[in-house]
């Protein structure tokens, strides 16, 4: 592609992220489910079918995205998450949110690896970095400014919220016509893909027993700070009103994070031993705090951590890829983060309905222990893979 292009490509999909973060219900959005009929063991159980659904789906559609093309995939993916958040806006009960996650699974098992890799084609290789880190911070600023309208404009109504954070995804869905397509054709059927792909995995296995810890860092941090947030706010009291104000608080300081220089340089290595051991002080104030503040600067300070973390994990998940097999290379990459992500829901979901302040000491234990094998095991040697790559 022509740098152009390329800049191009990337401005767009940096607006793509941008509005499909544009999520007015976010703030509330365990709430709204809770509201209409489901318990916190039914949340936790419905993100465990999601996760689970984007383990068996992942894989096939990073190979569809190799195969017919990042834009059409791109397209395919925000269509279905137009369904997912209309049927959210309507959902009352079990069987309806059941179907926003189905809705939502196809979604993201379409887009997650090929915008990752959609990202990384469109950079120039010195802009790597600075391509995810962008993509990170478009996430943010979308989600700080629907959170400031949440607790400002729409007054924390849940029901505009909805409808609203539907009207986003259409915006979204729109963008992507104006992408310009990018692949390498190969004449390989489907099945021959994902053997080639696979055996590519295999031949840089050691590079997955590295994905192993990473992956069920980002899950406790996922379930902490995203799923249980919120009951923790509740639990010392915060109004629901101000949780827009909270998340507009974090996505801020993430985004001028992302672009800080000085992160970049500490190394790969030392900013996934300090994620986890930010998360194990987090987890560890969040389990014996009664403090409204304590609650919500350990949150902050775990999710801040969690976003300087992803842009480093996907550039490293995008090294390790081949050019033609790329988007199926990083589904069968994305295999440990689901599985971790299934176990780590249910797990602290379980101990969640009954114990707030046991889930985070339970994550926090594990934090910890993830710490000790992060300082002990990693060498930057293990991490590296021609950081030029295209």
């Amino acid at each position: 592609m022509k740098r152009k292009i390329r800049r191009r490509n990337l401005r767009l999909l940096w607006a793509i992220a941008f509005m499909l973060n544009v999520s007015f219900i976010a703030p509330v959005n365990t709430i709204y489910r809770l509201e209409r009929g489901l318990s916190l063991l039914d949340v936790t159980t419905l993100s465990s079918l999601y996760t689970a659904l984007l383990l068996v789906l992942t894989v096939p559609f990073g190979l569809l995205a190799d195969r017919m093309g990042y834009r059409r995939t791109m397209q395919l993916s925000c269509c279905m998450r137009v369904l997912g958040q209309t049927v959210f806006y309507f959902g009352e009960g079990m069987m309806a949110f059941a179907l926003e996650r189905i809705l939502e699974s196809f979604s993201i098992a379409a887009g997650i690896s090929c915008m990752s890799a959609y990202l990384f084609v469109s950079a120039e290789p010195e802009e790597k970095p600075r391509a995810f880190g962008g993509y990170t911070a478009c996430t943010g600023a979308g989600m700080m400014l629907s959170a400031i309208c949440f607790s400002t404009w729409l007054g924390g109504n849940m029901e505009r919220s909805a409808f609203l954070t539907v009207i986003a995804q259409v915006i979204a869905f729109g963008l992507t016509f104006f992408l310009k397509d990018f692949r390498q054709e190969t004449e390989e059927g489907f099945v021959q893909r994902l053997r080639t792909a696979v055996r590519m995995v295999r031949e840089n296995r050691r590079f997955l027993l590295v994905l192993l810890p990473l992956a069920l860092l980002e899950a406790i941090a996922q379930v902490i700070t995203m799923a249980l947030n919120q009951p923790f706010y509740r639990q010392v009291g915060i109004p629901s009103r101000y949780f827009g104000w909270m998340l507009a608080l974090v996505r801020g300081l993430l985004m001028l994070a992302a672009f800080l220089p000085s992160i970049v340089k500490m190394g790969e290595r030392r900013i996934i031993v300090l994620f986890a051991l930010t998360g194990t002080i987090a987890c560890l104030a969040l389990g014996s705090a009664q403090s409204a503040a304590v609650v919500v600067a350990a949150i902050v300070v775990f999710r801040i951590a969690y976003g300087i973390f992803q842009p480093i994990r996907m550039n490293l998940q995008n090294r390790h890829s081949e050019g033609a097999y790329r988007a199926a290379m990083l589904a069968v990459y994305a295999l440990p983060f689901r599985l971790s992500s299934i176990a780590m829901n249910s797990l602290l979901g379980w101990i969640a309905d009954r114990s707030l302040s046991a889930a985070a000491f339970t994550a926090c234990g594990m934090l910890a222990m993830l710490v000790v094998l992060c300082t002990v095991c990693y060498r930057e040697s293990m991490l590296t893979k021609d950081k030029s790559a295209a």
